[in-house]
């Protein structure tokens, strides 16, 4: 994943393969209760990536590149830490 700030948004881009594990990471956190503050944040963290995501090949490989805001990449990694250490602590 990079990441380039650029006048309070964040560019970031990323393989196929990981945007559908990411979209898979925040459909957990919205089947596990909709009605969530994180469940709501995943849906529309979601909603803008399949909205505004944007694929290109870079060399042989597809990617996925996605503009947030600085306050939504802060609640994408929030996300993400949350899922990490729930998935951690089920092993």
């Amino acid at each position: 994943m990079k990441k380039i700030s650029k006048r309070g948004s964040v560019e970031v881009f990323i393989t196929t393969d990981l945007c559908d594990s990411l979209i898979s990471a925040l459909d957990s956190f919205i089947v596990a209760d909709s009605r969530n503050k994180y469940a709501v944040y995943a849906q529309k963290i979601k909603d803008k990536i399949l909205k505004y995501g944007r694929c290109f090949m870079n060399g042989d490989e597809e990617n996925v590149a996605v503009y947030f805001y600085e306050n939504e990449a802060a609640l994408l990694i929030k996300l993400f830490a949350i899922y990490v250490n729930a998935t951690e602590s089920t092993d």
